[in-house]
């Protein structure tokens, strides 16, 4: 399964009820892997370009895309070959082409004004939020990603999507319709950017990796249909796990009742690390954590029991998908708890399991909790950055890999000492079970996602019908 874990794209578009500019912006495709000619985000790059190309008469171009990826080079060199700049993502790009766009909004007259729309189209790599930040960080060109919740990269090179905020300051103060659509991992964070003239769409929720909901997007992206219309649609039609979310008046009220859903959308999977599932058992493997879950399931069930009202599950077409959903759903609960009971018994008093430890090689520094110690698989690390030194072209990148798997060999070696302790040993081992656990992983939680899909949309739709006198900028917004 590919998961998108940094990559950004922006898609910037201008609609003019005056004379001005229609604008697409292309952004993204950090943190990918050096030495491959393609990356994971090439697909969304040519449906990219075949909006954009199909409605070139409409639009103007900027790219600051990839770096160092051949394929991905060539796609956006032939399909975005009219752009009036066209750089690598790095800082500079970045900046070039976010100055070009506020050049144009500030401009007199205005080329970007009062009435036209903004889309920041982003879709790729994306990191757990952080203190500080309001929404979440993705990382840039030439920074290989290496922690896929943190988003740190062997290299830095990341971009706080915060800096956003100038945009939505500037756009609200100027009128101008402005649309964010984040398809990276954890950008459920990026709705805190929303308000009342900016619509904000994310691939997941806060607390999920995303995978391509935004392909599904654009594909419903039609001339004349609003921007809540095609999230819909697309929603609707994604497959896979995540949640994704709109800044919509309805969307907020169903995102809020169906927040109690998240747990039963975690799942472990080996060959990615997806390690959601371990991180909420960890967090609630305690006589807190444990009462807290009980109450939120039911407060879920009652939303469920709620839902058997509406028409579409009295229909004699779908009478089973709520007894399906509610079913699978007590039966994921019943394998967590019993973690979650586990973990309680051997509990470790937060202090002791937030101690943080600095290894350092070379520049290189990392910070590890006694929890990340015990949960982490430094074998594979240091495996992978071996690897990484073998295959780098440059003696600084050899030396980068290098310091990286010293650093992973000093945390093995803390790892192993916790472990002589029995408790931390005891934990050791039942992450090590869950890991193995083929009732909590992908297969368990997709199923459950399905008929979450169709209770998601039940619900929305007729929110939308209640609330449709409310501020709307997602409806406002057309493309």
């Amino acid at each position: 399964m590919k998961i998108k874990k940094f990559f950004i794209a922006f898609i910037l578009i201008s609609h003019s009820v005056w004379a001005g500019e229609n604008q697409i912006v292309l952004l993204g495709a950090g943190g990918e892997e050096e030495g491959k000619a393609s990356t994971i985000f090439d697909n969304s790059a040519r449906l990219l370009s075949r909006y954009y190309n199909k409605n070139s008469s409409s639009y103007q171009a900027m790219v600051s895309y990839n770096g160092g990826h051949a394929n991905t080079e060539k796609i956006v060199k032939n399909d975005f070959n009219k752009a009036s700049v066209r750089t690598s993502f790095t800082p500079e790009g970045y900046q070039k082409v976010m100055n070009e766009l506020l050049a144009k909004i500030k401009s007199n007259p205005p080329k970007i004004g009062a009435g036209n729309q903004i889309m920041i189209f982003i879709d790729s790599h994306g990191a757990e939020k952080l203190d500080g930040e309001a929404s979440h960080s993705i990382s840039m060109a030439y920074s290989p990603m290496e922690d896929m919740n943190s988003g740190s990269s062997k290299k830095g090179g990341m971009l706080n999507l915060d800096v956003l905020k100038e945009i939505t300051d500037l756009a609200k103060e100027k009128n101008i319709n402005l649309a964010i659509i984040d398809g990276s991992c954890h950008s459920g964070n990026t709705l805190s950017l929303a308000n009342d003239i900016t619509c904000v769409i994310s691939g997941s929720a806060a607390n999920q990796f995303a995978t391509d909901f935004t392909d599904f997007l654009v594909k419903e992206f039609t001339p004349g249909r609003s921007l809540e219309d095609a999230f819909i649609k697309a929603r609707a039609k994604a497959d896979g796990v995540p949640f994704p979310m709109i800044s919509s008046p309805a969307g907020s009220d169903v995102q809020e009742k169906m927040q109690n859903f998240m747990p039963y959308l975690f799942y472990h999977e080996n060959e990615e690390e997806l390690d959601k599932i371990d991180k909420h058992l960890k967090e609630n493997g305690n006589a807190i954590g444990i009462c807290k879950k009980e109450m939120e399931f039911g407060e879920l069930r009652g939303f469920l029991d709620f839902m058997r009202d509406f028409k579409r599950f009295q229909s004699n077409k779908n009478p089973n998908e709520l007894d399906r959903l509610k079913a699978n759903i007590e039966k994921y609960k019943k394998v967590q708890m019993s973690y979650l009971r586990e973990l309680d018994k051997y509990s470790v008093p937060d202090a002791e399991m937030d101690r943080k430890t600095n290894f350092t090689s070379g520049d290189f520094s990392k910070d590890y909790t006694n929890g990340e110690l015990i949960e982490t698989d430094f074998k594979s690390l240091i495996d992978n950055a071996k690897e990484d030194e073998q295959k780098a072209k440059t003696e600084e990148d050899k030396n980068t890999y290098k310091h990286f798997a010293n650093i992973y060999t000093d945390a093995n070696k803390k790892k192993n000492e916790l472990l002589k302790n029995e408790t931390f040993k005891k934990r050791f081992q039942i992450y090590e079970r869950i890991k193995l656990d083929k009732n909590l992983s992908e297969s368990v939680a997709r199923t459950i996602s399905v008929d979450l899909k169709k209770v998601y949309e039940a619900y929305y739709k007729d929110q939308m019908m209640r609330q449709r006198d409310k501020p709307n900028p997602c409806a406002n917004f057309k493309l």
